[in-house]
């Protein structure tokens, strides 16, 4: 990396001149070396979609039987803790699993949102609610 050379304007932080700083210096770090394919990088995406897909197919169900609050309130709290999950994973493999429960427990409530919607207002007012 080459160094840059800076003017110091007159009278800012003490006496006139020009200084030296290198990209370290001022907090960048060299970049990582790259440890997966364009193809890996996208497959947690679309593991979390392949969640968000399945997920409401197990959870709607539930909240039709049990409530809407263990259908959506559960599988949230879940998802929560498997973003966490994400974050203090080790490595790419832990990242892949995790983003697709994280998926397949946050679909749900997203899913059963307009049914929570449908229980609270009544049928004329549900066009606006949504």
């Amino acid at each position: 990396m080459m160094d840059e050379v800076y003017q110091q304007p007159e009278g800012v932080g003490g006496a006139k001149g020009d200084y030296r700083e290198t990209g370290r210096q001022r907090g960048f770090a060299d970049p990582a070396p790259r440890t997966a394919s364009p193809h890996i990088a996208t497959l947690g995406v679309s593991l979390f979609l392949l969640g968000v897909g399945f997920g409401p197919m197990l959870f709607t169900p539930i909240s039709e039987v049990y409530g809407r609050k263990i259908g959506v309130i559960v599988p949230f709290f879940i998802s929560g803790l498997f973003a966490i999950g994400v974050a203090t994973a080790n490595n790419l493999r832990t990242v892949l699993i995790i983003r697709f429960f994280q998926g397949l427990f946050g679909g749900a409530p997203v899913y059963n949102s307009g049914g929570v919607l449908a229980d609270i207002w009544r049928p004329e007012a549900q066009g606006v609610a949504l």
